[in-house]
């Protein structure tokens, strides 16, 4: 089988990489840090898995997807996940364009343009899997990162549509949500009862996959509950919340 991962180095790739990385499981990985991908690639062919490709790309600015698209043949996937990008800094936002252009391409027009370049080339099966990994944080606009939500929004409502158009033609199209994971990415917050891991996000993804139905898939699950109840707060009342 084979496996594409962009953002292969993240923490819950990783945890996904891990799980599936069994005979007979071959693995693109695509990732900004060189280093770091050796290390994994190295993990993964100790575990009894192959490795087709090592590459990287930079996500901050959609010309390099294309770019790397016509300098790379990757091989046709039965399985991609999509777990590239950047927890942004929400006051940078406000008073720096240029930061937050790069990082509006980061979280989504670039991995739109990758996931359409893939589509548009054929390169998943006809029964293939196609996982992304957005946010909860998509479902409603607060001031504490409404950039962040909003490009994780537009690649929700891009895989939506993706998977509309190919409903009864084979490849599943799944939306992965997490709510507040403990990566890198996150220590400087303080966590609580509601942070998950990286292993159970990406278990929570690969079940998913092998069940090959397109969906939204909550990370976990109770995030669903929790977002369906701030989706449903009034916006004079939410105007009055601080979060």
């Amino acid at each position: 089988m084979n496996i594409l991962v962009l953002g292969a180095t993240s923490a819950i790739a990783e945890e996904f990489i891990k799980i599936n990385s069994t005979p007979g499981n071959n693995f693109t990985l695509i990732s900004r840090d060189e280093e770091r991908l050796g290390i994994i690639v190295n993990d993964i062919k100790a575990r009894g898995a192959s490795v087709e490709e090592s590459l990287i790309l930079e996500l901050n600015a959609p010309e390099n997807v294309v770019r790397f698209f016509e300098k790379n043949k990757i091989v046709q996937q039965d399985k991609v996940l999509l777990a590239a990008g950047s927890l942004l800094e929400q006051g940078k936002v406000e008073n720096n364009t240029d930061y937050l252009i790069e990082q509006f391409n980061i979280n989504s027009l670039s991995q739109i343009t990758f996931i359409n370049e893939l589509c548009n080339r054929a390169l998943i099966s006809k029964n293939g899997v196609l996982s992304c990994i957005t946010s909860v944080a998509g479902d409603r606009g607060r001031k504490s990162n409404y950039l962040y939500g909003s490009a994780k929004k537009s690649k929700s409502i891009f895989l939506e549509g993706l998977a509309h158009r190919f409903a009864n033609k084979g490849i599943t199209v799944i939306d992965i949500r997490p709510g507040f994971v403990d990566t890198p990415m996150t220590t400087h917050f303080k966590k609580g009862l509601l942070w998950s891991s990286p292993s159970v996000v990406a278990k929570i993804i690969d079940k998913s996959m092998r069940k090959k139905k397109s969906k939204v898939v909550y990370a976990p699950t109770f995030w669903y509950l929790i977002m369906l109840v701030i989706r449903n707060i009034p916006r004079f009342l939410m105007h009055r919340l601080n979060f």
